[in-house]
């Protein structure tokens, strides 16, 4: 039988000014009654089963990505890679600020777009998906050593300057009687709601879209908003 799944959650964070992205792993363990499906849960993995963590960030707008490959015993980091869109992967381990295994939330959370000594592009408004897979060997409901590979996922969206952008549109509209002007930032703002709800349902490609109408709308340039 294969190893049962546990409740595999992530919380992604978003820095200061758009500035990065911080994960902790929030599955925590298992308990029968507050934390059924946790680490440890009746045949599935336990935190010292979990060999390697793959962490990858996409910049869905742009297209390029970051992937983070660990290697964990018994919740220590021994080794960490990045690798930027696919090149060559650097070591990094000794970049790392803590090498305790899972990132806990306000405690080691790991920062996914830290100077790690490796040039990275530039974080820039836009939708993101960062994916988060753990992988190992447990006892299955068999009783047998089985492999494992578990995935979930977030998709946080950057948008402090298209706010700012909106707030201006607003106060730059607001009592001059300028309609157009009003309407055009009701609409930047429409679009960027739009692009946020379609994000959250993982609808990736209208969340893209709505979101550059939005950014647009605020170039003063969008011709079929």
């Amino acid at each position: 039988m294969a190893v049962v799944r546990p409740d595999l959650t992530i919380d992604v964070t978003v820095g200061a000014e758009c500035s990065n992205f911080e994960v902790a792993d929030v599955t925590g363990a298992y308990d029968v009654s507050t934390n059924p499906e946790g680490y440890g849960l009746p045949d599935g993995p336990t935190v010292n089963n979990v060999t390697s963590l793959i962490v990858v960030v996409t910049n869905e707008s742009e297209g390029w990505y970051l992937t983070y490959t660990f290697t964990i015993s018994s919740g220590t980091i021994t080794a960490c890679t990045l690798s930027v869109s696919g090149a060559t992967a650097t070591n990094i381990l000794a970049e790392l600020s803590s090498t305790v295994w899972p990132f806990a939330d306000g405690v080691n959370e790991f920062d996914a777009t830290a100077d790690y000594g490796v040039t990275i592009p530039e974080l820039t408004d836009g939708i993101y998906t960062i994916s988060y897979t753990i992988g190992g060997t447990a006892i299955g409901g068999d009783g047998q050593p089985t492999v494992f590979s578990f995935t979930t996922s977030e998709q946080p969206t950057l948008s402090c300057d298209l706010c700012s952008c909106i707030e201006d549109m607003f106060l730059d509209a607001s009592g001059c009687g300028c309609d157009d002007k009003m309407c055009n930032a009701m609409k930047a703002r429409g679009y960027f709601l739009a692009s946020k709800f379609a994000n959250e349902r993982g609808d990736t490609e209208i969340a893209i879209a709505n979101f550059e109408k939005s950014q647009s709308l605020c170039e003063g340039n969008c011709k079929d908003c």
